[in-house]
């Protein structure tokens, strides 16, 4: 007769004096113990049972991987293959019941889970380690891939990935819509991530994503295409005003629909800002003409307006606009730009209004039923009488962090290689150069080995000739064994003011790089700047995946 283990649960004969699997007793005649602890405390395995390992060294959410006993080999040892669909572990005892599971009831351990699932499964972790508009940017282009959705993992080729890319559709409303420049760049992006993790997993041998890169033409589009902003149609316009009581934000959308304020310009109104008797606010930054600038008051918003000043008051706060929803947990109350845009994609999404309106399309909006109506837009200041600037078009919006991306392909990499690892060797190199007015850009020193090391710095690419002749010259003087010189270079750089009091931009940028599969070969940062040093072919697909990352196109 056949029973259960109580420690592992597989079956075994009633006779047995131990379980053959786990090892724990199951006759009086032993002396009795308790189930063990479920703890990390390593079990017996038994023969055919599998095996658990773990990787240490490394940083894994996953340490432990479980394999699957399939057969002996000729001279007797065990053949293993992955635990299928997941072979990696958090503790030893996860990996330990999921071998028990398998071995209850074996089944077919080759992949079979599908890229909708695969989709599924990455993005619950994935989500948690990126902003809501990043989570925005990859639904999006997971919408164009229906295509190969309920394919196997498996069977997943470049081609398939191209055939997304290329001919993946979405209908809006009716409309059918191909992918864009930029879009076929996110869609790339997304199998790169994607199938990085199911290599991880060991769901497929190869991402096949990263064995090709975009076209010239592709990478030239989205280059030199500006994204616009999208100003709202008579239909959402109704809809937001049906739920301008009942939705946390429209009131404030709406308000930057007939005022034109900027996101960051809304939070920053105060009380002693707001005119209710001439109905005008008076604010602005950026531009020395939008700064201190007087904007009427709709008569359409009025009533927002005088009912956002009266809660200001009763909260105490010096703002017109405040963050009150019930969610909020923090006690700033401030409406920052975050929060605006957090109220603004949900707004989005709940109304059904077009997916890809951003949280700058309000001002798009003024601007559009202005020129409709033939409202002329003058931008003037509060603090003199000059005629001011006249608006033909919307001005760009500001970069509250990173302010550009500029790329340099007019550098080159020299490697001096062999120096003494002493003091004076630096200065000597470097002194050298100065007194033949080369200027040294970035500079990067290996850790010393064996009582030397390496140092590689960048220079013009007009100075390259005269920086290798002056060090050939001087080798003796300066104590190196080898120079070498690498042209096919590119510098890559991130400015910005905010980045001295905002951390994980550098990471952004990495982070941005990493997922397009671009390599780095030096770091140089200030406190304004973060430069990178990159191959040249990678310049213009990295300096568009960094402008993205930082939603520079807005």
């Amino acid at each position: 007769m056949l029973i259960k283990c109580p420690e592992c649960e597989l079956q075994v004969s009633d006779k047995a004096a131990t379980c053959p699997h786990c090892g724990f007793p199951l006759q009086p005649s032993v002396k009795s113990r308790k189930p063990r602890a479920k703890n990390n405390k390593r079990r017996r395995l038994p023969n055919g049972f599998g095996q658990i390992s773990e990787i240490k060294n490394r940083n894994l959410r996953k340490p432990f991987r479980a394999m699957v006993s399939v057969g002996k080999t000729e001279t007797g040892k065990p053949i293993c293959k992955p635990l299928k669909p997941e072979s990696y572990f958090p503790t030893y005892n996860d990996a330990y019941a999921a071998l028990v599971e398998y071995n209850k009831n074996p089944y077919d351990l080759e992949p079979s889970i599908t890229v909708k699932e695969l989709y599924e499964k990455w993005t619950a972790e994935y989500f948690d380690t990126i902003s809501e508009e990043s989570a925005r940017g990859v639904k999006s282009a997971w919408a164009y891939c229906s295509s190969v959705a309920n394919m196997r993992v498996k069977d997943i080729r470049a081609r398939h990935v191209k055939g997304c890319m290329d001919e993946g559709t979405i209908t809006i409303r009716g409309e059918k819509r191909t992918p864009s420049a930029t879009t076929k760049n996110k869609i790339k992006s997304l199998f790169n991530l994607m199938l990085d993790y199911a290599l991880e997993y060991e769901l497929v041998d190869r991402n096949y994503a990263r064995t090709f890169n975009l076209t010239d033409d592709t990478i030239k589009e989205i280059h030199n295409v500006k994204r616009e902003h999208i100003p709202f149609t008579d239909e959402e316009m109704e809809k937001l005003w049906a739920h301008v009581d009942d939705k946390v934000g429209v009131d404030i959308l709406l308000v930057q629909c007939y005022s034109g304020w900027r996101p960051q310009e809304l939070g920053l109104l105060r009380l002693e800002d707001v005119d209710l008797e001439n109905w005008t606010f008076r604010g602005g930054m950026k531009t020395e003409a939008g700064t201190d600038r007087s904007v009427p008051i709709h008569s359409r918003i009025r009533s927002i307006v005088e009912r956002k000043y009266k809660e200001a008051q009763s909260v105490g706060s010096e703002y017109l606009f405040n963050w009150l929803d019930s969610g909020n947990r923090s006690k700033n109350i401030k409406l920052t730009y975050a929060r605006y845009q957090q109220a603004f994609g949900r707004i989005r999404d709940e109304l059904n209004l077009n997916p890809e309106h951003r949280p700058h399309d309000g001002r798009k909006h003024f601007v559009t039923m202005a020129k409709k109506y033939g409202v002329p837009l003058v931008v003037r200041s509060s603090l003199n009488n000059s005629e001011g600037t006249v608006v033909k078009e919307e001005v760009t919006v500001e970069r509250m962090l990173i302010s550009g991306v500029a790329l340099d392909t007019d550098a080159v990499r020299i490697a001096v290689i062999g120096l003494k690892d002493s003091p004076g060797v630096a200065f000597k190199l470097f002194d050298t150069l100065a007194k033949k007015n080369i200027n040294v850009d970035m500079i990067l020193q290996s850790i010393g080995r064996a009582g030397t090391k390496d140092i590689s710095f960048t220079v013009d690419k007009n100075d390259l000739d005269d920086a290798m002749a002056v060090l050939e010259s001087n080798q003796a003087r300066i104590g190196y064994d080898e120079l070498h010189a690498e042209k096919n270079i590119a510098k890559l750089s991130i400015v910005g003011a905010g980045m001295m009091s905002n951390p994980g931009v550098a990471a952004k940028m990495f982070e941005s790089l990493y997922n397009e599969g671009v390599n780095i070969n030096m770091i140089a940062t200030s406190e304004i700047r973060v430069t990178v040093l990159i191959n040249e072919k990678d310049g213009v697909r990295a300096m568009n995946a960094v402008h993205d990352a930082f939603n520079l196109a807005d």
